[in-house]
Order: structure tokens, then sequence, then C-alpha cells
């Protein structure tokens, strides 16, 4: 079930933003004849959207459109990933293997998303907090952290390079994240717990980077390929078949805004503050139901706020009902940001799968798999 409310052009995929595994041509279903639909013998799948077991019937016969939600690359696969590739494989080789349909698998990888903003923050923040600490004489590594022979203290006073103001800020913090750690190795939670008063010295010292000297979309492309690369290695040592198609976010950002800027014709969002906020009131109003895979949970503030993300700060006033979900986010400082009619920004969570999958599927898919806590909100948005 892929909940889309337009039904953009469907066309052949691109380079490099549907990457096609092994360069092969895509398949599309223009190469296959209209047929009115029929069951496969034998075959049931449990539909998430009628919570039954169903016969599974292809929109046309012999071939099948999959799309399958992939992982937010922002971190190390899990065994919930595993778990969930695996039985989707499982499900794909039987469809393939003994019952002979074809199938289309696309598989987006999320490499837009505020768990990976705040990532690579964290990442640059560390980096400069190693270059701080490498100058200051302190090493550190995964289970601690030892102090040379020399104080930190006093390299510091050495240091020609930094400004009295500066060195008296970078002092008074080692001092202080020194005496938080207490003694000369100790385990890394109590490193991090005083690492903020470290990188926020660091910022003041020359020639060291602050925040915002960051460059903000290549430290979240160094962190998504890395992560992208090291998903596709774990699936592949799990033996489980690459999906046919690739689609990235970042490759597809002209092609969500066109999307939204449909929904926007259709009456169903709204723009406030130079975000876009769908409107599940008017959605309603019009006679279509929101909520269909879990109707218990559309009151939820909670799975609400998660699904908008952790930088997502509206504010009073800004949405018209707390259910109504970010198409399109405003970027604030230290955040990627493109080009739209509602200023710079980037797309929200929930309406990239919906964009990707029409641009790439077409109008109607017959399979649309992903994780079964994310049901809501974001398989029903």
């Amino acid at each position: 079930h892929v909940h889309a409310l337009l039904s953009p052009r469907a066309r052949m995929p691109r380079t490099p933003a549907a990457r096609l595994v092994g360069g092969a041509p895509a398949r599309t279903a223009a190469a296959h004849p209209t047929l009115e639909p029929t069951g496969v013998g034998g075959l049931r799948l449990l539909n998430s959207l009628s919570g039954e077991t169903e016969p599974f019937v292809p929109i046309k016969a012999g071939f099948a459109k999959w799309y399958v939600c992939g992982p937010t690359v922002y971190d190390a696969a899990h065994l919930g990933h595993a778990r969930n590739y695996i039985a989707f494989d499982i499900v794909r080789r039987v469809l393939i293997d003994y019952f002979g349909i074809d199938i289309l698998y696309v598989m987006n990888i999320t490499d837009i998303d505020d768990k990976i903003i705040l990532r690579a923050h964290a990442n640059h923040l560390q980096a400069m907090l190693h270059t701080a600490l490498d100058a200051l004489g302190v090493g550190v590594s995964s289970t601690g952290v030892g102090v040379s022979s020399v104080s930190s203290t006093e390299r510091i006073e050495c240091s020609a390079t930094i400004g009295a103001e500066a060195k008296e800020k970078l002092i008074g913090a080692v001092t202080a994240a020194e005496g938080a750690l207490g003694a000369k190795g100790v385990g890394l939670p109590r490193l991090l717990a005083a690492q903020s008063q470290l990188a926020a010295a660091c910022a003041e010292v020359d020639g060291l980077p602050a925040l915002e000297t960051c460059d903000v979309k290549r430290a979240f492309l160094e962190l998504t390929t890395d992560q992208e690369a090291s998903f596709f290695a774990d699936m592949a040592a799990l033996n489980v078949m690459p999906p046919d198609a690739i689609t990235r976010v970042t490759d597809y950002v002209p092609e969500i805004v066109t999307y939204i800027e449909r929904i926007f014709a259709n009456g169903y969002c709204y723009e406030s503050n130079g975000s876009v906020y769908f409107d599940t009131a008017a959605f309603a109003k019009s006679g279509k139901r929101y909520g269909k895979l879990e109707p218990g949970k559309v009151g939820d503030l909670t799975l609400l706020a998660e699904g908008e993300g952790a930088l997502s700060t509206p504010t009073d006033g800004e949405k018209k009902a707390a259910a109504d979900f970010a198409l399109w986010k405003r970027s604030k400082a230290g955040e990627p940001a493109w080009a739209s009619p509602w200023g710079e920004g980037r797309p929200g969570w929930h309406i990239e799968c919906s964009a990707m999958a029409s641009e790439l599927l077409g109008d109607q898919v017959d399979l649309n798999s992903g994780g079964s806590d994310l049901k809501f909100p974001h398989h029903e948005n």
C-alpha cells in the first residue's frame, strides 16, 4: 500500500537517482501486456491495510511492482533491519522462483532527515574535539581518555596561536572537563558528558573549525555514503538480494517539490513560515479517510512528534492542527537547504517515499513494505 494523493507521470528511472544494480536497463510496466487482475494460485499475503491474509492479485499478470522503504542512513544497521529485509527477501524469492513472477523491486535510501543532520553535526563536533585534545596532549579512544604528563593548562599557556580571551575560556573548559572526568583513564560516557564544554571552547580557538564553518552538504554526504555502503555490505553478508533500483532523496528534490505543488493544487496543504504542511482537516472534509493503517493511533501526539523529527520546532500557530505534518521544512542555520517556491528548505520525511515511488513506479504499486513500527504516521502519510 502506497498512499498517494496524486499520480505524476511514470517515466524511466534516471541515473544516479534510480541506480540500477548491475547497470541493467530498468524493467517497466509498459513492457508487459495489460491483463485483468487474477489471483496467483495458492499465494496469500498478510495485508497490513486490511489486517487480513488475502490472495495476492498483481495489477498485471506475471509482473509486480514492489516499493520497499529502505534505511535512513545515519547509523549502522541493526538486527531489526536484518529481520525486515530478510523477511522481504524470502517473499521476493518465493514470488520469483516458485510463482515465476517478474518483479521490479525498488528501494529508497533516506539521505535527508533530522537524524542525519544531528549525527553529521555530532561527527563535526567530535572532529573539533579530537583536534583540540590532540593539540593539548589528551588522547581519546573508544574506551577512555588519557592525559599526557604535561598538563592541559600548561600546553594552552604555551600556545602562541590562541588569543588571551580564547585561552582563558579554553583553560576553564578543559579544567572543568578534567575535573568531571576525574581519573586519567575513564569510560567514554563520562568523556561524552564533558565534551560539550570542550567543543564550545574549541570554537573560540584560532585555526579550529567552528560549527558555522561546517560544509553541511559535504558532511552529510560523507556520513550517508559511508552508512549506505555499510548497509548494503551487511545485506550482502546476509545473502539478501540487492534491489533492482535504488532511489535517494537527494536525487529527487525537484520531483518532490513538484509533487508538493500538485498537492497544493488539490487543496490539501498550506504554507506557513516558510514550511509546507499537509492539511489533514481539508483531506478529511473532502470525503477521504486519514488513518487507514492504524486508526487508533491518529491522535497519538508522541508518534506524530517522532515522525516530524527532533529538529522540527514549529512556532505557536504555525500549524493548523497538531496532526498536520511537514511536506517541506524551512531550513535553519546549519541545516542543508534546497531551493523551492516557499524558500530554502528540505523535504519532510513522509513525502519523500510517496514522490519517489510515484516517479519510478507510476500510479499504482503491487506491494509496499517497511517496518511495522512505522505504519503510523510514516507509511500512512
